[in-house]
């Protein structure tokens, strides 16, 4: 038989039987559940499903938080011969619903009061969903689908053996999160996710002993194979955090040795690292400027570890090995500020077209600026256009009933066009300048990629997030959210108001901004300058559907949404 996803997992459990697995929270304290535990419930689950009627190749949506039952029902559907359709929890009812219609799933298992009620509103009419699964919330009562707990799907008696499947057969279909229109639904196989595993291996190694924290989510492909697949593939343990909100605390709670994160987790603990040192004594403030200018390797910087990183590093749980960033562009000054303080991430780059990983840093291989070199395994080559075309096991199957968005995917060569633009340096290693459909167009007929200026205006203290704006216009503007702790803290300071209203609009407020703005663009081209901006209360939301679950910016989505801020920048 081929080697598949749950049969690589079960394993593993055979041989660790006795170790914990899984960590989650119920009742305020954190419960362990042994790898001999996870595969028997995943055998119970595939039972259970199985009397439900699922057959080879039938779709599985699983619309659930991480935790144990996500990864149980991911597993179960596989070792059914099922496949297995992430749904991401920050979806609408509508998108919900367009992912469910799409992919044909015939079953759904739902987690929690709130998703489950998204889901019940997107199976309203849906005639293609038989049965849904009901975890952690109240069985409602449907007419056209039949309803079942989660604890009687999984008090089934156990499958003995997986249904045969191929390592070429489908896993999952992940749908993309969709900067741009309707997401698409990437066919992932099981030698896709496991050669990148593999590969990713060779690159970060990772160990029985490790920790991971999970609080990315799991429908999105970096956390699917990263998160969740390496660990399980290797004897790790996953705890999962509450909810992201909660992340801070969790650090505390567990003590991970690797965490998997996207650029914004660490600008915000960048920035509450920053608010506290500068709220302290002047003394403080200098002791870690002090700290931060030291050399690898020399005694001033062993002393600056003991005196002060030792309390940075407490915060992130006080054992954390790695960690590994995606999704997104992660600036190099931040890059080097945690690694002065003794934090290691190791910036990788791809897509969920690719499973997701193309190139990473690694330990032995490691430039800040970079996104790392090709893994094992995966080719990469610039076309004459600068366009990232990627090639290897990792490569999807295509997209789920488009033929010909594939043929648009992937050439005849079997070279996938990644839709980003890079140069590779003499070394090896990978940079990525832009995504080719945001790349901002002037009246004035100047291509501007808009990444380049929101990451060097998001290095900024004071600044949380921006959008830059500039297609079809005469001039760049843009929108700016602050770091509201350190802008109160700044008010503070200057005697300025205290109430946010009122700073949005203050002069000595937005003269502050213009100037850290110009600073941050002061090495970029008179036409890249931001001529006008408008400061914004709120963040760029998931849940408002601004930002996908990396973060990533839906530009037309914000833009629509601060219509009215966009034209009163450029009539004024």
């Amino acid at each position: 038989m081929s080697i598949t996803i749950p049969s690589t997992v079960l394993e593993v459990a055979k041989l660790h039987g006795d170790h914990v697995a899984l960590r989650e929270k119920r009742g305020g304290q954190y419960y362990g559940i042994t790898y001999a535990q996870l595969a028997d419930q995943v055998r119970r689950c595939a039972a259970g499903l199985r009397q439900l009627g699922l057959q080879p190749g039938d779709r599985v949506a699983v619309v659930a938080p991480n935790g144990s039952a996500w990864v149980v029902a991911d597993l179960a559907t596989m070792f059914a011969g099922g496949v297995t359709v992430p749904v991401h929890t920050t979806f609408s009812s509508a998108l919900i619903r367009y992912v469910l219609e799409h992919s044909g799933a015939s079953i759904v298992v739902a987690a929690g009061e709130g998703l489950l009620k998204k889901t019940v509103e997107a199976l309203r009419g849906l005639p293609t969903v038989r049965h849904l699964v009901v975890a952690n919330a109240v069985v409602p009562q449907l007419a056209a689908v039949a309803c079942h707990r989660w604890d009687d799907i999984i008090s089934a008696a156990p499958l003995s053996a997986p249904t045969p499947r191929q390592s070429d057969d489908a896993a999952s279909i992940v749908y993309t999160s969709g900067t741009t229109g309707l997401p698409h639904g990437v066919v992932l196989t099981h030698k896709n996710f496991l050669s990148n595993v593999t590969a990713s291996m060779l690159a970060i190694p990772v160990y029985p002993t490790d920790l991971f924290l999970s609080f990315l989510p799991l429908s999105h492909v970096l956390e699917h194979m990263a998160g969740y697949l390496m660990p399980l593939t290797h004897g790790a343990t996953i705890a999962f955090a509450e909810n992201p909100s909660t992340l801070k605390e969790n650090l505390l709670e567990v003590h991970p040795t690797i965490l998997i994160a996207v650029p914004r987790v660490f600008e915000k603990f960048h920035d509450a690292v920053w608010a506290k040192a500068n709220a302290g004594l002047a003394w403080r403030k200098r002791l870690f400027t002090w700290a931060l200018r030291q050399r690898h390797g020399t005694w001033q910087h062993q002393l600056a570890s003991r005196l002060v990183f030792a309390k940075v590093l407490r915060a992130l749980g006080g054992r954390l090995r790695l960690s590994i960033s995606g999704g997104a562009a992660l600036h190099p000054p931040l890059a080097k500020f945690f690694d002065r303080v003794g934090v290691q991430i190791y910036e990788g780059y791809g897509l969920t077209e690719t499973s997701p990983v193309i190139t990473v840093n690694s330990p032995a291989k490691r430039k800040f600026g970079s996104v790392g070199i090709p893994l094992s395994g995966v080719q990469v080559r610039i076309s004459h256009d600068k366009e990232v075309l990627a090639r290897g096991e990792n490569i999807c199957a295509g997209y789920w009933q488009d033929e010909g968005a594939t043929r648009e995917l992937i050439d005849a060569d079997g070279w996938l066009h990644t839709g980003d633009l890079g140069f590779i340096d003499p070394d090896g290693f990978l940079f990525i300048i832009g995504r080719r459909k945001e790349m901002l167009v002037t009246a004035g007929g100047k291509n501007i990629w808009p990444a380049v200026l929101e990451n060097a205006m998001n290095n900024d203290s004071l600044i949380a997030q921006s959008m830059a704006v500039a297609h079809g216009k005469p001039y760049v503007v843009a929108l700016v959210v602050p770091v509201w702790p350190a802008l109160l803290q700044e008010a503070q300071t200057q005697g300025w108001p205290a109430d946010r209203k009122e700073l949005l609009n203050h002069k000595g407020v937005r003269a502050l901004y213009q100037e850290r703005i110009t600073k941050a663009l002061a090495d970029r081209p008179d036409f890249e300058q931001v001529r006008r901006f408008a400061l914004l209360p709120d963040e760029f939301l998931a849940e408002r559907d601004e930002v996908t679950p990396t973060q990533k910016l839906r530009r037309s989505v914000i833009e629509r949404h601060y219509a009215k801020e966009i034209v009163s920048l450029y009539d004024r």
